[in-house]
């Protein structure tokens, strides 16, 4: 092997555990955010909620169960990619995208949360 796919070949897997990381982070910071912000944060901005804050607030309990799936899911796709790719490159490229999907989904976990719980309470209060 080439050293440049030698440091892909580790890239990859340093992103891969990378992205495990952060979502078991996340796991822990999301609930930890909204524990500190205290259990009447949005109803005390804003008697009406936004219906995209009353939904988050509906499944805020599933959040850290949410992050832990996204892991073990990552951690299945990557043992059926390393078992059943045809060759080096394949298994590569497949372990990049479980990678890049574990990455988005950690991401879209946490713009949910700046905008459902932070930012639309406060903007629809007018603050």
């Amino acid at each position: 092997m080439t050293r440049a796919l030698l440091l892909r070949n580790w890239a990859t897997w340093l992103f891969f555990f990378g992205a495990a990381i952060a979502a078991l982070v996340s796991a822990y910071y999301i609930p930890g955010i909204m524990r500190t912000f205290g259990p009447a944060y949005p109803n005390s901005v804003i008697s009406d909620l936004p219906a995209f804050t009353a939904a988050f607030l509906s499944v805020k309990n599933l959040i850290a169960p949410a992050m832990y799936l996204i892991v073990a899911c990552g951690i299945v796709g990557a043992v059926l990619t390393l078992a059943f790719a045809s060759s080096r490159e394949s298994q590569m490229h497949s372990l990049s995208l479980v990678t890049l999907l574990m990455y988005h989904l950690v991401v879209m976990a946490w713009v949910a949360f700046v905008l459902a719980y932070l930012w639309l309470p406060r903007i629809k209060a007018g603050i």
